[in-house]
């Protein structure tokens, strides 16, 4: 075999195998959202692409390393999502109600179970969590208040790092199953509470009579 063969054969090799992991990383996402991580085996992985447990370790170390890297490219993809919304909102309050939408319809899509099962049995994967809500999410709370105050729509006499660090810890407790147990509280309902608490506590009159109209037309369009 040439050099040139050598290396084309490796390379499809290459493909081969990361077309598989992306499948198995596919697959599991759906799984994990759809049923939690805790009752999801190795076994239900494997039956629901119809392969065998011994490729997906050939991918995979365990299924500990599933989960980790199943939340790695989940939150890319929701980073990904966030950049648009906050490139196509309009202004600062669009851009606030449009991140509540996005929330709730990432929760729509999660068990309710998921994020306690995540905390409690897998602190790599709880970390990578962590770091987004503590790193990007902060980022983006700190810019959209910026925003929010040089359009005149947020107060400003806010301080932006510690409100900004506010929300965070809002929407850490809106997440928590001992703040609000999920057979008490439905999580959605939460989620608007909380942002509507948030908003006016950082609205300009100005602010609130577009937050207002927005939700007007929200509601209208149900």
């Amino acid at each position: 075999m040439s050099f040139f063969e050598e290396t084309l054969s490796k390379a499809v090799v290459s493909l081969v195998f990361m077309e598989i992991q992306t499948r198995i990383l596919e697959h599991a996402t759906q799984l994990f959202l759809k049923y939690g991580v805790k009752s999801i085996t190795m076994d239900d992985i494997a039956r629901e692409l119809g392969i065998s447990k011994k490729t997906i370790y050939q991918s995979f170390s365990s299924k500990a390393d599933i989960v980790y890297q199943t939340a790695k490219s989940f939150f890319l993809k929701e980073i990904a999502q966030a950049e648009v919304i906050c490139n196509e909102a309009s202004n600062a309050v669009d851009e606030l109600l449009r991140t509540l939408q996005w929330t709730i319809n990432t929760l729509t899509h999660i068990s309710p179970s998921l994020i306690m099962e995540v905390e409690k049995y897998y602190p790599q994967t709880w970390e990578v969590f962590t770091h987004f809500q503590q790193d990007y999410l902060l980022r983006l709370a700190q810019e959209n208040l910026q925003r929010g105050i040089s359009e005149g729509y947020f107060r400003d006499d806010l301080n932006i790092d510690i409100v900004a660090r506010i929300r965070i810890l809002q929407i850490q407790a809106s997440l928590s199953t001992q703040i609000f147990p999920l057979d008490q509280f439905d999580p959605i309902s939460v989620q608007r509470e909380i942002l509507e608490v948030y908003a006016y506590s950082i609205l300009t009159q100005k602010g609130k009579e577009v937050y207002h109209q927005y939700l007007t037309a929200i509601q209208a369009s149900k």
